[in-house]
């Protein structure tokens, strides 16, 4: 007979949602949730809850998403790994699951996917360094207001709006996801410069 869960299984998970899947499933094992069945019960009460999609709708919704995409034989890797990022947000997957998305889009068009490159070269050239996108408006912001300020955040999330737009392409907000590389930005600024500038 498959395990049922009980009101405080499903309590729990929902109450627990926004924690890692491995830190949901050790919470269930005191909870009697016999082991080959934890992984089952938190799918699908996140799933019946609207706390995650099922496949069903993870693909519709990646289809939504990707609709205004067309790769060719130009698409640059800093593109794809946009949109890699942009889907992980969205659909709350991983990034590997994103990549897949996204490649099924250049095998239709029988084009290869760009990669990553570790040195440059290639037919695309050597990728020009430096950062780019969200990381360059980040370290940027981090270089002209090296100390934190009252309303800090908000300064950050005007300055990327300034420089493209703070929020994802179906709106959702980035920009407190990448206050905390201004955060590292800072410190490495610092601890460089301690190192590195008091001669």
């Amino acid at each position: 007979m498959a395990y049922q869960a009980t009101e405080e299984v499903i309590q729990y998970i929902i109450e627990n949602a926004k924690l890692t899947d491995e830190d949901i499933l050790g919470g269930l094992i005191p909870l009697k949730v016999p082991f080959n069945s934890a992984k089952g019960v938190l799918k699908k009460v996140l799933e019946e809850n609207g706390l995650r999609m099922s496949k069903e709708q993870r693909d519709t919704k990646a289809k939504e998403l990707l609709a205004d995409f067309e790769p060719t034989e130009e698409t640059e890797i800093d593109e794809v790994n946009e949109i890699i990022e942009n889907l992980v947000e969205e659909l709350g997957c991983t990034a590997g699951v994103a990549r897949a998305y996204v490649r099924t889009l250049f095998t239709a068009v029988e084009i290869a996917m760009p990669k990553n490159s570790s040195g440059g070269g290639g037919k695309r050239g050597p990728r020009t360094p430096g950062m780019k996108g969200d990381a360059l408006i980040a370290s940027e912001f981090a270089i002209e207001n090296p100390d934190a300020v009252e309303n800090d955040q908000e300064a950050f999330k005007t300055y990327m709006d300034s420089k493209g737009g703070s929020t994802t392409r179906a709106g959702k907000d980035k920009s407190t996801r990448w206050y905390s590389a201004v955060v590292d930005f800072r410190i490495f600024g610092k601890q460089y410069m301690e190192k590195h500038c008091n001669d």
